[in-house]
Formats: C-alpha cells, sequence, structure tokens
C-alpha cells in the first residue's frame, strides 16, 4: 500500500499533456495514481574552489549564504593531498583500503558507515575517514531536533535552478532554510582538497572522479541528521528512480515517524540548455548535453513514480525570472494542478520547521551569557582542543566546564554563528574574561607559557557552563 494511502490520504494525481516535450502521459501507467509532473551538475569547474565561488556569488548563481557554507567547509577542515596522489584516479580509488585486515569503520559515524553499502563505497583509510566525519559535523550545525520532521528532496533537470528556488523562497520568507541540514554532493565536492586538482588535471572528469565520496559523505550526514530528528534537505536530481525507491523506503521503515516532501523544479528544455551554457561559460561548470537530456527524460519519471510515497510534492515552474507554483497536493490529499498558486502553500505544509530567530536576538543571548559570569569560554564536546583549554584552566584552579556549541544542541548554531560575528573568529574554542574577548586555545596557552594567564583568571571563580 503506498504512503499516502498508508495515512488514509489519496494519492495525488497531477496530470500534465507533456513531459519535457518527448515523454507522453500514454508512456506512464494510468492506474499509478501518482504525480504527473507537467514538464520540465555534475562536472564543476574552476582552477580554485573559492575563485569559482566568488565568480558564481558575482554572476548570480550561488546566493551569499551558500557561499558561506562553501567557504566554511574549506576553512574549517584541513587535509594535505599525498605528493604520490594520483589525480586519474577518483578520490575513493586513491585513499581506499585494500587489505581485508586493515579495513575497518572508525570515528563518530562509524555505527553508520557499518550499514552502508561497503561493496560500492568500500574501506577508506583511517585519516580520511577523521576528514570526512568532520566535513559531514560542520554541516550538521543546522536546524534544530523537532518531534515530527520533513526530510526534503529537490528534482529537476541539470540547470533547472533547484538551488535556486529554494534560496529565493528562502529570501522571501516561503521556506526557513537556515533552520534545515542542507545535504548537497556538490557541495562536498568544492570542500575536497583535491578538487582544484581534478579540474586544473581535466574539467570534464572532475566531478565524476569526486562523486563516489561526495555521495557518501551524503549517505553519512543523511543518516546522522535523521538521528538527531532534524529538518534534512536532500539536494539531488532524483534522476535515478531505483535508488530513491530504497531510500523511500528505508525512511518509512526506520524513521516513520519523518514526512517525505518532494519539490519538484523544472524549466524548459530550452531554458535549461541556455542555463547551462552560461553557467558553463561563466563558471567553468560544465555538463555534457546527453548528461542534460537524460535528465530532462528521466527525472519526471522518478517524480511520478515516487510522488504517492510522499506526504507533499510541489510542481514548480523555473522557466522565467521569478519561479512560479504550478502545482501541490493539499494537506486533505486535494490536487491542485496547472495553476497560479501562491507559495504561501508550500509556507503552511512547512510550518512545523522552526524560524530562525534574528541575529540580534542570537546576540542579545550571547551578550547575557557572556555578562553572566567572570570566565565564559565556549567549545564543542567533540573538540580536542576545547577538552584541552579544560584543562588548562583547571590547571590554573578554575573548576570549568564548556558551554555546548554541538550542532545538535538547540542553541549551538545560531549563539556559534553570533560568536563568530562578534570575535571575528570561526575556531572554537574561545574564552571571554570579564566580558571581554581573549582569544582561543592557542592564545590562552601562550599565556599561560608566558606566566600571565594567572593575572587574567581568578582561580576563586569557576568557568561557567
Amino acid at each position: 500500500m503506498l504512503a499516502e494511502k498508508k495515512r488514509g490520504v489519496a494519492a495525488p494525481l497531477f496530470v500534465g499533456n507533456k513531459i519535457n516535450g518527448s515523454i507522453s502521459v500514454d508512456d506512464l501507467p494510468a492506474e499509478k495514481g501518482g504525480f504527473m509532473p507537467s514538464r520540465s551538475e555534475d562536472c564543476l569547474a574552476s582552477l580554485d574552489a573559492l575563485q569559482f565561488l566568488d565568480t558564481s556569488v558575482h554572476s548570480g548563481i550561488i546566493s551569499r549564504l551558500r557561499r558561506q557554507c562553501y567557504t566554511s567547509l574549506l576553512e574549517e577542515v584541513e587535509w594535505k593531498v599525498p605528493k604520490s596522489y594520483d589525480f586519474s584516479l577518483s578520490t575513493a580509488e586513491n585513499y581506499r583500503v585494500d587489505d581485508p585486515e586493515k579495513q575497518t569503520h572508525l570515528g563518530i559515524y562509524k555505527d553508520i558507515r557499518r550499514e552502508l553499502d561497503t561493496g560500492y563505497h568500500g574501506f577508506y583509510a583511517p585519516e580520511r575517514q577523521w576528514f570526512q566525519d568532520k566535513l559531514v559535523k560542520s554541516v550538521l550545525r543546522t536546524g534544530e531536533s523537532v518531534e515530527h520532521p520533513w526530510i526534503i528532496f529537490t528534482a529537476g533537470p541539470m540547470g533547472a535552478g533547484k538551488s535556486h528556488t529554494l534560496e529565493w523562497m528562502n529570501e522571501k520568507g516561503y521556506f526557513p532554510l537556515e533552520n534545515i541540514v542542507q545535504l548537497d554532493p556538490d557541495k562536498f565536492k568544492l570542500a575536497l582538497p583535491e578538487w582544484g586538482k581534478y579540474v586544473e588535471h581535466d574539467r570534464l572528469t572532475a566531478g565524476f572522479l569526486t562523486q563516489k565520496e561526495s555521495g557518501l559523505l551524503v549517505e553519512i550526514g543523511q543518516e546522522a541528521a535523521l538521528r538527531c530528528n532534524k529538518n534534512i534537505w536532500i539536494d539531488g536530481s532524483f534522476r535515478d528512480y531505483d535508488w530513491y525507491r530504497q531510500v523511500f523506503e528505508q525512511i518509512r521503515r526506520e524513521n516513520n515517524h519523518y514526512r517525505i516532501a518532494i519539490l519538484y523544479v523544472h524549466a524548459t528544455r530550452e531554458v535549461v540548455m541556455e542555463r547551462v551554457r552560461m553557467r558553463a561559460e561563466k563558471t567553468g561548470r560544465y555538463v555534457r548535453e546527453q548528461d542534460v537530456n537524460d535528465s530532462l527524460k528521466r527525472v519526471p519519471v522518478a517524480v511520478y513514480e515516487l510522488a504517492s510515497e510522499a506526504d507533499f510534492v510541489a510542481d514548480i515552474d523555473n522557466s522565467g525570472s521569478v519561479p512560479r507554483l504550478a502545482g501541490w497536493n493539499a494537506e486533505d490529499g486535494s490536487s491542485h494542478l496547472n495553476v497560479c498558486g501562491t507559495f504561501e502553500e508550500i509556507t503552511k505544509r512547512f510550518s512545523s520547521i522552526p524560524k530562525d530567530r534574528s541575529q540580534a536576538t542570537w546576540h542579545q543571548l550571547l551578550n547575557e551569557r557572556i555578562e553572566q559570569d567572570k570566565l565564559v569560554a565556549f567549545g564543542k564536546s567533540y573538540c580536542d582542543q576545547s577538552q584541552k583549554l579544560v584543562q588548562l584552566l583547571e590547571d590554573q584552579g578554575a573548576n570549568s566546564v564548556m558551554i555546548n556549541l554541538d550542532e545538535d544542541s538547540q542553541s549551538g548554531p545560531g549563539l556559534g554563528h553570533a560568536l563568530e560575528e562578534i570575535t571575528g573568529s570561526g575556531k572554537l574554542p574561545l574564552l571571554f574574561v570579564d566580558g571581554k574577548y581573549v582569544g582561543g586555545y592557542g592564545k590562552i596557552k601562550k599565556l599561560e607559557e608566558e606566566g600571565s594567564l594567572g593575572d587574567l583568571i581568578d582561580p576563586e571563580l569557576p568557568v561557567t557552563a
């Protein structure tokens, strides 16, 4: 029985005359009773990831919010590419472990890794697994744990403008993107330190040679976010129907408190092709025409097949300068087709996603926390330097405990962003004394070595948790 029918709601019936101008409704089974789309990015190329991001921002392809996410990954996770690295092979091939006696799952996500398809993903070197964990952890900082979360899949051909559409909805106040964990394979590709050299070596194969590892990071991130009960956005094309069918089935089986949504973003073939061409000219992000044609053909079929398994489906026409809501299924199961709807319909369906507190509110909360006690330290429970700072302060006679800014804590992400704006540092831990910012672990360690740390703190007063 289909997921919608399990909930006592009729599966949405979205019908159109043509899909992508090439596949007729007659080509799809009428008895399916699923969402019928009305119609209708793999090789990113740039000699330098940050240069690509800057170019993309100026050309309007990537929003500043999205650029901050990419840059955050690049800055927070350090990795030195071995001199013997072979750029004719994929990252998965370069870092794989072939010796069965040395194949093991490590790190904070080792339990998740054990459940994945190791026949496909293989085993990575221990140090690479650590690096991957840091990347995944950095994107899980967004959002709060909620009782009935959403997992949202964007679907659409290459060049349709899926990410742009969601960011546009966020900017207009229709969709609270800041409180959703965003899992994008292209985002992870950009964060891989090998990326720039891959592009320099062959920009047409760079995406393919980083695809397997970026896909692994999305899978790990998805499961980790599911375990935290966070709202999730999976940014993909939706081309592989069989794969997404298995994903939907697993979510229903193991996380049935989650609601599934499909946001199908499409454009005419002419518009898609022109956008792909312009994107290649401006950013070097090349996609083969055969891949674009393949996505134009396969994506709407996958949406049709899987729509009845989702709790909400929206059809968004992004052919023009502004996205248009062309169809959706209401909460009572009724369908609204080929209409000029308002995006308030999407806002209503995702009303349970917490709205982001204003930055001014986070700054106020942070200032109150800093001024509350003489010594206030901020860190993360899994951060080695945070623990070292705690020990260093304890050695000075201060009974210290870190204020937890872990990504899965209720206030961690918001306070963390406000802290970065106040201090100019995106790294933790950080120490405040008498309401004034002193520095991170390196600065405190230097003060301790110089013998001046004791003059700064009062051992009689504990560091506040």
